[in-house]
């Protein structure tokens, strides 16, 4: 695998969910959040539930590195305790 390959699909990907909150941001803003469109695989949504579907994704990380930080500090406790 090209590093430099990873990380412009890396960029262009970044890039593209930040111009879809973006555009998502600009219809809610305008008025137009709960006018209808129809995703890639024919569903019917809005622009306000698709901005909070956006908006799960930080969330879920954040609680996801919350848990794993006390995760390994519980383990390193653990190990300091039992195993020397």
């Amino acid at each position: 695998m090209n590093n430099g390959l990873f990380l412009v699909g890396l960029v262009l990907a970044a890039l593209g969910f930040v111009s879809f909150a973006a555009l998502l941001i600009v219809k809610v803003l305008r008025g137009d959040g709960l006018e209808c469109y129809f995703t890639g695989f024919g569903h019917q949504f809005n622009y306000i539930g698709a901005l909070l579907l956006l908006w799960t994704i930080p969330v879920v990380l954040g609680i996801a590195l919350f848990v794993g930080r006390y995760q390994r500090r519980d383990e390193r406790d653990i190990e300091d305790r039992y195993l020397k």
